[in-house]
């Protein structure tokens, strides 16, 4: 994650910002955190950030229960793979968004294997990503 992101994110428990826990001398002039801590600044939730990601949840539950259909069925809902466009469908019924989002910023956090991504990154006019 980015240093200017920690204001993008709050806390599940109070709704409070988060700051950016101390960091190791020799990561302190990277923009991208690694590994690191963020602390909520109303209740004291800590949320760690494990190769480049905070974990809202704690790692016992991480795609414990989609973890099997991730991996079995990682291909299975990719529109470009499948050649149907099911996956956009459901994408612009479900937000209402705009064809064009460049210049938006998404945040997509444990949606499977990502085809949401695939669909809100795909140049304008392209139907299959």
């Amino acid at each position: 994650m980015y240093r200017r992101s920690v204001d993008r994110f709050a806390c599940l428990k109070c709704r409070g910002s988060f700051r950016l826990a101390p960091i190791a001398p020799e990561s302190n002039s990277s923009e991208e955190i690694v590994e690191g801590k963020l602390i909520c600044t109303n209740c004291g939730v800590e949320v760690p950030i494990v190769r480049c990601l905070p974990r809202f949840v704690s790692s016992e539950s991480y795609a414990s229960s989609f973890g099997f259909q991730w991996n079995r069925f990682d291909k299975l809902q990719v529109d470009a793979r499948m050649h149907h466009g099911l996956t956009r469908d459901r994408f612009d019924a479900a937000t209402g968004w705009a064809t064009h989002m460049e210049g938006q910023v998404i945040l997509e956090a444990g949606c499977g294997a990502g085809r949401f991504t695939r669909i809100s990154s795909r140049p304008a006019r392209s139907r299959f990503v």
